[in-house]
């Protein structure tokens, strides 16, 4: 299994290929390809590279799937 941990917003993600993260607001529309390049560590199989703290080089391609606004919060 190929996966990634990236930082977005001040919080880490795990990216499985082929699946659907859910982060904070982009400033993007739906359909767009957008890259997050705070990339933590990879993982492939066996083959595990950590970043100090980012690893060199990589970077996640994502296509923005839907804007969704979640519930108002009252404080």
């Amino acid at each position: 299994m190929k996966y990634a941990i990236v930082e977005d917003g001040g919080k880490q993600f795990k990216a499985v290929e082929g699946s659907t993260i859910e982060v904070d607001y982009f400033e993007a529309e739906a359909g767009e390809q957008v890259d997050l390049e705070r990339v933590l560590m990879v993982v492939d199989e066996d083959d595990i590279h950590i970043g100090t703290p980012l690893v060199d080089g990589a970077k996640v391609e994502a296509k923005v799937v839907a804007q969704v606004k979640g519930p108002k919060v009252v404080v």
